[in-house]
């Protein structure tokens, strides 16, 4: 079976359609429920042991050969039913993920944010087994979500429902704060893992995000019309600044690749991945080397 990640689409900057929500989750506490005692008491779970690198990484005394999940194929068939784009954030890799998709009742991989922290655990009704505080571990996820999902555009930036057995007292107010579209973190007994009380809320929730008025078309400007032409160098690498107004590149402007005229422009920021990694200048426009 070879199947690829999905892409944590974005949406066109320039265009009124809301962005289709993301449901982020991790495989521990969620999909796989923990702390119920036996086995059998999970009806339609099956019991795999596994070994991810993170796993094998996570510096725990005694630590068991494998780490053992528990999927349920019916969770992940609803999941995939729901509106949401499906989106993992925690230490798993792809491949490693690929090899539970049939377990977990997923017909393809879920998107992936990169977190920079690789807890293996993040249990905050069980800190013991985290090793570290669990709280300040997904407080440093947050931030890599916030960085995945925010645009920097008005009414662009991603809404998410993040599952999780438990958040820092503060992390709604610090994410309603930093992003610009709607957050709902919800608390997933891990000891039943998703239920049906849960998807009633994440149905309610995606049908509330959906009747939201369109987000107000905001016109772009050529760099150039700005007026505002300046720079900065850090560290000997060109640093671009953006006008508040059009929110483009002072420096230099990139075509919207949705734009078949070439008349529609984005800033460079949306377009990291085509920078040249020497000299910081955007090679969509024109390497600087």
């Amino acid at each position: 079976m070879t199947t690829q990640p999905s892409a944590v689409p974005t949406t066109a900057l320039n265009a009124t359609a809301q962005p289709r929500p993301l449901l982020l989750f991790d495989i521990d506490g969620v999909l796989s429920p923990y702390g119920y005692g036996n086995a059998a008491n999970l009806p339609g779970y099956t019991t795999h042991p596994v070994s991810p690198q993170a796993w094998k990484d996570y510096p725990a005394y005694p630590k068991p050969k494998y780490h053992w999940v528990h999927l349920n194929p019916e969770i992940g068939a609803r999941l995939e039913a729901l509106p949401l784009d499906l989106t993992m954030v925690g230490p798993w890799q792809p491949k490693e993920v690929e090899e539970l998709l049939p377990a977990a009742g997923l017909t393809r991989l879920p998107g992936f944010i990169a977190v920079q922290d690789r807890s293996f655990f993040a249990r905050p009704d069980d800190p013991g087994r985290s090793m570290w505080d669990p709280e300040a571990t997904i407080r440093d996820r947050s931030r890599d979500v916030i960085g995945a999902t925010c645009l920097e555009r008005a009414g662009a930036d991603r809404p998410f429902a993040w599952l999780a057995a438990g958040f820092p007292e503060n992390l709604q107010r610090d994410l309603s704060r930093d992003h610009g579209a709607p957050v709902l973190l919800h608390v997933v007994d891990p000891r039943a893992g998703l239920t049906d009380a849960d998807f009633a809320a994440l149905t309610q929730w995606a049908a509330a995000v959906a009747a939201r008025p369109p987000a107000p078309e905001l016109k772009l400007l050529r760099c150039r019309d700005c007026g505002e032409r300046s720079s900065i160098v850090v560290d000997g690498r060109r640093e671009d600044r953006t006008h508040e107004a059009c929110r483009s590149c002072c420096e230099c402007y990139c075509p919207d690749p949705q734009s078949d005229g070439g008349d529609r422009f984005q800033p460079c920021g949306d377009l990291e991945r085509e920078r040249c990694e020497d000299c910081g200048w955007c090679a969509n426009c024109g390497c600087g080397c």
